[in-house]
């Protein structure tokens, strides 16, 4: 779907102001003259575009613009929440939002506690982060242009059969009033080029994926070399087309930037976000003040870092943000909170209200969160301590149980290192590695990774280590494969001398059925092992 891109001023308030203050006040006094004791009225207007560009073709440019408000008034301790695309009709709700809070607060369990807001200063003003290339005033064919440049640089090697390339930007406005006479508003921009990079040589397919972005309008991206950043993406592709599988296992592990940015908010973040924690739903619940960690990491939050993604001047509850340190020297010291939140704590709310756009109500969640370094002055400084690990970078998402403290992420291209070096020969990806494995070996472990190859070696390991011979029958039954296919894996098995092949005795109860037996045993045991099998 293809649409027109160009802002309009239609949507910008000549006022400065979406919210009828007088109105709002009035509304807000009316809801404590009904028994609330805080009402809010917060208003976002996000106006955006979206731009993709598949293998140099415009397939889509979508022009957003949308302005929402919520309403919340608490009351007898619980929350009435009402949200809504129709300013005008926001004060008629006033009545009816109150009775809401109130019967959530009739059916509260007497296990729960009711809601209470920590005390904060209260402002009226405004903040706004202003662009020197407001993103809103860049027209689609510059957009165009600017992933054609990443696109071409991308693109450029036969091995390369496809490059998506994506644009988006989007300016915040944000309005808040309160009943305790919070009165604020705000705005920023944030603008972000993305490529994703498919290569293929023969049957081996691979991607990748780059982007660039954070808090601003268009100097963001003409900021970055986009031919650079095209070329770093073609190059990580073609790399990842000769790249060996990788081993399972434990290994000592270096990450670069981006992976350690994910593992930080997948792992410890989301954990540190105070609401969860008071749900009893985080690892660090009850940690505050205890050492979790080595006394060389600390971690911080830190959504006044303009350069940043997440960066952002004011909270959804009208806080000024601040840098928040979740860790000191491997000490949990804050969480990230709002007002609830720091008051069930009994802590000092620390501006971690985020709201996804004006129909939501704010949730605590993180800003840009990162980790100091350490005491290495480098990475070869680094991988000097690593007699054999991994370096591993790029990140392809990843996520976690903040209950149980369980995580996983994904890395895009890593390097075996070896005796403190990288071997930059030595890439890998995926599941296996074989770099610096004897030729035959490297065969008979891919030979191996094959599933149904792999789960037939496996029942008839079993039987062997027993005494026993897996039968034919009994492996088709288990494996749950057609005979021909079962046949071919056989075949091979038996070609590279992994298993050997075995007639029954016809007194054998098992009459004439064929069976297999792995062919030695002790060497495959310790093969398996060694290989991580």
């Amino acid at each position: 779907m293809v649409m027109s891109a160009s802002p309009t001023d239609e949507h910008r308030p000549s006022t400065g102001r979406y919210l009828n203050q007088s109105k709002i006040q009035a509304a807000l006094d009316h809801a404590q003259d009904l028994g609330a004791a805080y009402a809010e009225v917060r208003l976002m207007a996000i106006t955006d575009s979206s731009v993709t560009l598949r293998d140099a073709k415009l397939e889509r440019a979508i022009p957003g613009q949308e302005v929402g408000v919520t309403l919340r008034v608490l009351a007898d301790g619980a929350w009435g929440v009402h949200s809504t695309t129709d300013l005008v009709s926001l004060p008629s709700q006033i009545e009816s939002t109150v009775r809401l809070a109130k019967a959530v607060a009739a059916r509260r369990s007497s296990k729960d506690r009711p809601v209470q807001l920590a005390e904060v200063p209260i402002y009226e003003d405004e903040i706004h982060w202003k662009s020197k290339l407001d993103v809103r005033n860049t027209d689609l064919q510059t957009k165009i242009e600017h992933l054609k440049t990443l696109h071409d640089s991308a693109a450029d090697d036969d091995r390369i059969i496809s490059v998506t390339c994506g644009w988006s930007d989007e300016h915040l406005h944000t309005e808040l009033m309160t009943s305790e006479g919070m009165n604020r508003a705000w705005s920023f921009q944030r603008s972000l080029i993305n490529a994703s990079v498919t290569g293929r040589d023969g049957s081996d397919v691979v991607s990748y994926r780059t982007r660039h972005g954070g808090e601003g309008g268009l100097e963001v991206i003409e900021g970055c070399d986009l031919g650079e950043l095209g070329d770093s993406a073609r190059i990580a592709t073609l790399r990842l087309l000769k790249a060996e599988r990788a081993p399972s296992g434990k290994l000592p592990l270096i990450a670069d930037r981006d992976l350690t940015g994910v593992y930080i908010h997948e792992a410890l973040g989301h954990p540190c976000e105070a609401d969860l924690v008071a749900a009893g739903d985080s690892c660090l619940d009850g940690k505050l003040g205890q050492t979790i960690g080595n006394e060389i990491v600390t971690v911080i939050d830190d959504p006044t870092i303009r350069s940043g993604y997440g960066a952002h001047p004011i909270d959804d509850e009208g806080l000024d943000t601040r840098k928040k340190t979740l860790i000191k020297n491997g000490v949990l010291t804050e969480y990230l909170n709002h007002r609830e939140s720091a008051h069930h704590f009994g802590i000092t709310p620390n501006a971690g209200a985020r709201a996804q756009d004006g129909l939501h109500h704010p949730l605590v969640r993180m800003s840009n969160t990162l980790i100091h370094g350490g005491t290495h002055n480098d990475l070869d400084d680094l991988v000097d301590d690593v007699e054999y690990g991994v370096y591993a970078c790029g990140s392809r998402g990843g996520q976690v149980d903040t209950g149980r403290g369980s995580f996983q992420f994904a890395a895009q291209e890593a390097w075996l290192i070896e005796n403190g070096e990288i071997e930059k020969e030595g890439m890998m990806r995926g599941k296996y590695f074989l770099k610096n494995i004897p030729k035959k070996d490297r065969a008979l472990i891919t030979l191996l990774r094959n599933k149904t190859n792999n789960d037939i070696f496996r029942y008839i390991m079993e039987a062997t280590s027993c005494n026993e011979v897996m039968t034919a029958s009994r492996i088709t039954k288990k494996v749950k494969k057609s005979g021909s296919t079962i046949s071919v894996s056989l075949k091979l098995l038996q070609k590279n001398k992994i298993i050997e092949r075995v007639i029954m005795n016809k007194s054998s109860k098992l009459t004439n059925d064929i069976g297999y037996k792995i062919l030695n045993i002790k060497s495959w045991t310790t093969f398996i092992i060694k290989y991580n099998l």
